[in-house]
Formats: C-alpha cells, structure tokens, sequence
C-alpha cells in the first residue's frame, strides 16, 4: 500500500522521472463511482423542457395581440395605398384641366398666316387677270358678224353639221371617202367628198351651175333655190332652206384700175387694206373682208360681188360652202376682161 502511493515526502526528481506513478481507488469506492455516474441515455430528465411552449396560458395571449396587429398594418396599408391613389388621381386631374388651357394660349399664334395670305392675294391676281385679256381681245377677234358664231362641227373636218347633211357625208367621220382629204378641204376646192366617182361636186349632182351672161358662171348646193331679177339679170340670189341666202352681183370697174383702188373709190371711207386679198382656184384676183362673208372677185372690166347673209339666225352653217361658190366663179367667153 506504501508502495502504490505516491511520494508525498519529496522524493527526488531522478527517481520520479524513472518510474511513472500510478494511482488506484481505492476497493471501497471503486463501485460506487460507476453506480452514480450519469447514464448518457436519451431519456434524461432534460426533455420536458420542450413540452412548455405549449401551456396554455401563453398561447391565446399570443394570438390575441397577432390579429390586432396585422388588422393595424392592413389599415394602414390599404389607407396607405388609398391615400396613394387619391393623391395619383388629383395629380391626373390636374394634369389634364391644365392641359386645354395651354393648347387656347397657343390658338391664337398662327392666326397672322391667312392675313399674310389675302393681303398677297390681290397682289397675284391683278396682274395676270385683268391686262392679259384686254390685250388679246383686238388681236382675235371673231370673223364672223356681231351676234353669231359658227355652226357646229362635230369631227371638226372643216364642215358644219348641217353641210355634212348637204352634201351627204358622215358627221362622225373626217374623211367620209377615205382618199387622204378632209371633207371640208374638198368641197372647198370643188371635189366629191364622199366618193371618189364621180369627181368633182357637179359631176357628182351635188351643185349646179348657174349662168349669168354674158358675165360670170357660178356653181351652188342642187337643193337650194334661186331667185332671179329680170330688171338685172346678172344679179342672183340662192337661198338655203334654213333661210340663208347668198346673192351675187355685177359692178362695172376700169380695167386698168387695181381691185383694191376699185374698192377705196366705190367705199368711201373704207381701206382696201382692211380686205384679205387672195386667188380663186380659177386664177382670178380677189379680196375677202374680215368676216369672210363678202367677196370681191376681179373681172377686168367689172367685179363680181357675192354675199352670205345669215337672216334671223344666229350661227354661220354654210360659210365651207360660200367659199366654194367663190373658187367655182368663172367669166363667160363674151365678158369682157
């Protein structure tokens, strides 16, 4: 026993380096020691702890105060955002009634642009309108006596309506015959328009001849009628049956005297220069006054007047076939020249 136990005397530090020192219970104690030792078992009496979150007392307590609360936030959230919106809508609504009266003070900005615009308006227009045709009115004035206009020409071939029916071509048609010549180019110069034989207008029976001895000889429309004057037999009038007449005359003139210095001495007043001076298709001089209504046709040692009056009517149908009449005068062998 002196043996196990350690030197409590103070041994020497070389003999308790030597030998290590071990310590043993004693027998009495050594039982005991294991019988009260904790048993590390999991149910030790640590465990109830647990079970108190679930008294009752402190439960109902809890949950009383939770539901006042999170009623609070909700009430104060749902104000929150209804205070939000209340604030968003009186902003909108502000925003919008401002907005018109902005939009009327700027009205009244471009109203200076159409005063700008009517000021420059007579300014334009004056100068254009009002010189250019007072300048032109003298210069194309109309051929044809005061009170009438030109018959009515629908394929604009030279030839009124009414000649179209006279002479028997086609209104709709510039060319009845197809030969190259418009209608009214050829009853101008004397050919068939609406065939190409016979020839000419007499060989095909649309005109006749008339003869006045011992002066002239003249061709005119085969319906039209004539009226002579036994007083003056080399005076004639043809009337249409649309009351147009054209009546041909004889006047004596020197012949050595000029068609044009005849005309200044027979027209007081009046200058041969204001006549279109031409040449009938049978070669002899004439001169045609701006209505191309009248026509003076040189003979030598007379001249031959013929005239186209309209009567009542106001429009010229037969002016393609006056001209005509004109080309187709000729003297008779005994007139003198």
């Amino acid at each position: 026993m002196a043996a196990d136990m350690p030197n409590t005397n103070g041994s020497s530090p070389a003999s308790s380096a030597q030998e290590p020192l071990i310590f043993t219970m004693p027998e009495p104690y050594r039982g005991l020691a294991a019988s009260q030792r904790p048993s590390p078992s999991p149910s030790s009496p640590s465990i109830p702890p647990p079970s108190k979150p679930l008294v009752p007392p402190s439960g109902p307590v809890q949950k009383s105060t939770g539901k006042g609360g999170r009623r609070r936030t909700r009430f104060f959230v749902w104000g929150g955002i209804g205070l939000f919106l209340a604030l968003a809508g009186a902003a909108a609504y502000v925003f919008i009634a401002l907005r018109p009266i902005q939009i009327v003070r700027q009205e009244p900005v471009p109203t200076p642009s159409p005063i700008a615009v009517k000021k420059e308006e007579p300014k334009v227009t004056s100068p254009v309108t009002v010189p250019v045709p007072t300048k032109e009115e003298p210069k194309t004035s109309s051929p044809f006596p005061t009170g009438t206009q030109p018959g009515r020409d629908g394929d604009s071939d030279g030839l009124t309506d009414a000649e179209e029916v006279l002479y028997g071509t086609q209104a709709g048609r510039p060319d009845t015959d197809a030969d190259g010549y418009l209608d009214g180019n050829e009853v101008f110069n004397g050919y068939n328009p609406k065939g190409t034989a016979p020839l000419t207008l007499f060989e095909s029976g649309l005109v006749k001849a008339h003869e006045a001895p011992p002066a002239y000889r003249i061709l005119y429309p085969s319906p039209w009628l004539i009226q002579a004057f036994p007083q003056d037999p080399l005076r004639v009038v043809f009337s249409a049956p649309s009351g147009e007449t054209f009546a041909v005359s004889v006047q004596a003139k020197d012949p050595s005297q000029t068609l044009g210095a005849w005309y200044a001495s027979t027209n007081p007043g009046k200058r041969a220069d204001e006549l279109v001076p031409s040449v009938t298709k049978n070669g002899y001089p004439a001169l045609t006054a701006p209505d191309h209504m009248t026509a003076y046709v040189d003979g030598g040692a007379l001249v031959i007047l013929v005239g186209y009056a309209v009567g009542t009517k106001s429009t010229v149908d037969y002016l393609q076939t006056f001209q005509m009449m004109v080309n187709s005068l000729s003297l008779l062998a005994a007139a003198p020249l």
